[in-house]
């Protein structure tokens, strides 16, 4: 069934457009039929059709991923770690002033950083998943 208003197609089961929000009643549905006319095709082309599967909408959220290298965090961290150059080169300029002062927190919070550097999921100072390449 097409919607009247937008010409989207619907459900026949739902008297709500889903894209152009109007409600579409058995009368204007069975009109066009009954007079012999034949309705304007209007493509809505301000809105795409979204995937729908049993009358629900899916919305599929992707991770953001950083910019930064996940290699060259590894690279200061290994080189550079007691000095904290991999956690100013990730945005966390806090923790890379505290590992500035403490010499990579007595070289744990190095070793803790290479491990999460090669094993884990390390994120930059948004919250975001580091790239290898």
């Amino acid at each position: 069934m097409k919607c009247p208003h937008c010409g989207a197609s619907i459900y026949d089961d739902i008297n709500r457009c889903q894209y152009c929000g109007s409600y579409v009643t058995p009368v204007q549905q069975q009109a066009p039929a009954q007079q012999g006319q034949q309705q304007p095709v209007i493509v809505n082309v301000y809105q795409p059709e979204p995937q729908t599967i049993h009358h629900e909408t899916y919305i599929y959220h992707t991770e953001p991923v950083s910019e930064k290298n996940r290699l060259v965090a590894l690279l200061l961290c290994l080189f550079f770690g007691g000095l904290g150059f991999h956690k100013f080169y990730l945005g966390r300029v806090g923790m890379g002033i505290l590992y500035l002062f403490t010499l990579g927190l007595c070289g744990i919070g190095v070793f803790v950083d290479l491990l999460v550097l090669l094993f884990g999921t390390p994120r930059d100072g948004n919250g975001a998943k580091l790239k290898w390449s």
